[in-house]
């Protein structure tokens, strides 16, 4: 028996009377811990008394996390509203040249059902319209409001925590927000849950939460800091963060942890890192014993977007291709794509044992999804297999949905995740790297926010939010400067090219492998380089010939924009990827020397995560009490040199630039520092 405190019963009562009203929406909003899945279990049993009750989550891990504590059936919000996939393809005489696309119609039913649907700050509520996919009208809202039908009794209960992170592409969560659905012509009540009961009042994990919350709210954003509390809230050098995860892993030898970062790029390095130590070799294969993330929906073993599952057994691997004609400039190609399959023994939703084909080629790979064209070709592969059913039959489509190569396993591993892909799940132990995250914008608190909440019992941060005010420091005007030191940027260790000798600057090396990432998105390639002093030569392939571009660069490795020997109509778009340098590899491990240091580095890092300007390097100068801020900005190089006196208190900086006051991205940084923190 649920005891309610005073302001659950309130809610409860709320709840009873929108039941009874001619209201079709509830907003139920609550921060961490203060009992929304409890809530959402109570008014579930309350109403299943006399309607339909229909539970759902945005991911197939909230989900599953939704079922668990209702012990009620709950299901992604997509699998509840979509029926049965349609496929819709061209017909051509070369089944290389298919295209297609997946249609998935709105479920039509006649029942009055209430639908709750919790986690729902992560609901989209834009159009989204894909290549491969159409869901309904591609706009998730709405088409959750046909199938519930309000205009016929049908309602919906929102619940979620207004300070996570919204929809990817989206600024706040409209399903949160009450003057949305009154905008659509719909009657809307509301409650907010308050009071913290998840854990304790003491609970630093919640006090951290609530500082990152009460920021959302402020109009000034000049101070947060950590607290630590031994047990509960550890802070972790940025370097020894992966080591404290690992020690964990291996002493509890559970699943009950995970690595929390940004990116996926750095979700990638995390597992990667992660599986190397694990077994003490490099790019281990799949081994049993492994966790994986499901990246995408896989209905016949009831497994989820989101959901992580164990690796029982690791059997063959499989080959397979399929021709596709893949568009390259203004002409298109015939390439075969090809597949690795390796067969697994994992667990299903219900939790038995089930064997599966698992695809190799996402698993090891640092992108989020399968291609179009990937997709395309695991069709092409299906059709090539089964030339005998015919498309648009009742034998196809069972062919299709149990084929076990089309329906394969699609999954990272899950040792790492990113921040979006945590929402709804929650772990004993969360190790969390704040990079790229530390600053004071609505994106990066509810980010921090997201992250912080995951942990039940304890948190484990690095590169932490810590920002305070500097009431004596100073900035003098940005002034331009001839030269930037070597020291600016150090590299990490650079692969040989093809094109450079051993004895070549690793810079000249780096750059060419900035390049080649860049390139590795359009139609380009590199065809040749002739190094010269202080100029590097491209010769790059394009659709209609090569092309050469020069890159002048200066003695300590700052490379000036690429310059043309021709124009076409290919050139400003491979001069845009010759010069963007955001992928180049740096060795940054810089460690402040005190703690003065650390608060100076923490608000400055903040800063540029916040504007998205990438630090290069950081060099302490002890011999005249300066530290020097290397930066990135405005496509070409800046810095900011600090003074810190011998007492410890930030004096002033001077901002330099190669292409001084024009640098309005180092400008922009000073404003932040100034508006913010001085």
């Amino acid at each position: 028996m649920i005891t309610l405190t005073p302001l659950q019963q309130y809610i409860f009562n709320q709840i009873k009377a929108f039941i009874e009203s001619d209201a079709s929406v509830f907003i139920l909003r609550g921060y961490a811990g203060t009992g929304k899945t409890t809530m959402i279990k109570i008014i579930a049993d309350y109403i299943a008394k006399t309607q339909k009750v229909v539970l759902m989550a945005p991911t197939g891990r909230a989900a599953r996390v939704l079922a668990s504590k209702t012990s009620r059936e709950a299901s992604t919000i997509h699998r509840a509203i979509y029926g049965d996939v349609a496929i819709r393809s061209n017909k051509t005489e070369d089944i290389a040249d298919l295209d297609l696309k997946y249609i998935f119609p709105v479920n039509e039913s006649n029942e009055r059902i209430v639908a709750i649907i919790d986690e729902a700050s992560m609901l989209c509520s834009r159009t989204i319209q894909q290549d491969l996919f159409q869901f309904g009208t591609d706009n998730l809202m709405n088409d959750l409001l046909t199938f519930v039908r309000p205009s016929f009794g049908g309602k919906l209960i929102f619940v979620g925590d207004p300070a996570q992170l919204p929809p990817v592409g989206e600024s706040s969560s409209n399903a949160l927000n009450q003057e949305f659905f009154k905008n659509k012509g719909l009657n809307v009540m509301g409650a907010e849950l308050t009071e913290v009961l998840r854990q304790t009042g003491e609970s630093a994990i919640l006090k951290n939460a609530m500082k990152i919350r009460n920021l959302l709210d402020s109009n000034k954003r000049n101070r947060l800091v950590f607290e630590e509390k031994s047990g509960e809230v550890e802070k972790v050098e940025p370097g020894k963060l992966l080591e404290c995860y690992l020690a964990e892993r291996k002493n509890s030898n559970r699943n009950n942890c995970v690595v929390i970062c940004y990116s996926n790029q750095s979700a990638y390095n995390y597992n990667k890192n992660i599986r190397e130590s694990l077994y003490e070799t490099p790019n281990p294969p799949l081994k049993a014993g492994d966790i994986l993330m499901v990246v995408q929906n896989n209905y016949s073993l009831d497994r989820m977007n989101g959901e992580l599952v164990p690796v029982f057994e690791v059997g063959a691997i499989i080959h397979q291709s399929a021709p596709v004609y893949v568009q390259n400039g203004g002409t298109k190609e015939k390439m075969i794509i090809s597949f690795d399959f390796v067969q697994i023994k994992t667990s299903n939703g219900a939790g038995e044992s089930v064997d599966c084909l698992l695809l190799l080629d996402l698993l090891n790979n640092g992108n989020a999804c399968l291609s179009y064209n990937q997709q395309r070709a695991l069709y092409i592969n299906f059709r090539m297999r089964n030339q005998q059913l015919k498309p648009g039959t009742e034998e196809f489509g069972k062919a299709l949905k149990s084929d076990k190569y089309y329906n394969c396993l699609k999954a990272k591993y899950g040792y790492a995740v990113t921040g979006h892909k945590c929402q709804g799940g929650e772990w004993g132990k969360v190790y969390v790297d704040y990079s790229g995250r530390t600053g004071m914008s609505d994106d990066c608190l509810r980010w921090a926010y997201t992250a912080t909440t995951r942990a039940k019992n304890t948190l484990y941060v690095a590169n932490f939010p810590h920002i305070t005010p500097f009431s004596k420091f100073r900035i003098d005007p940005i002034q331009k400067c001839r030269n930037i030191e070597s020291e600016f940027r150090v590299f990490d260790k650079v692969s040989p090219t093809l094109f450079h000798d051993d004895m070549s600057k690793d810079f000249l090396k780096a750059k060419y492998w900035s390049i080649v990432n860049n390139l590795n998105t359009s139609h380009y390639k590199v065809n040749s380089i002739i190094s010269k002093p202080y100029v590097e030569m491209y010769y790059i392939q394009t659709p209609k010939g090569v092309e050469k571009f020069d890159i002048y660069y200066k003695a300590s490795g700052v490379f000036q924009p690429a310059i043309a020997e021709s124009n076409s109509e290919h050139t400003k778009t491979i001069l845009m990827l010759l010069n963007d340098e955001r992928s180049l590899q740096f060795a940054f491990n810089y460690i402040p020397s005190d703690k003065i240091h650390e608060n100076l580095f923490n608000m400055i890092r903040s800063v540029c995560d916040g504007l998205s300007v990438q630090i290069t390097n950081v060099v302490e100068h002890p011999e005249d009490f300066s530290i020097i801020y290397y930066l990135r900005t405005s496509g070409s190089y800046s810095y900011l040199k600090v003074y810190v006196n011998h007492n410890g208190f930030v004096t002033y900086a001077k901002p330099m630039s190669l292409i001084g006051t024009e640098d309005y991205e180092l400008d922009a940084i000073i404003k932040e520092i100034k508006n913010n923190f001085v």
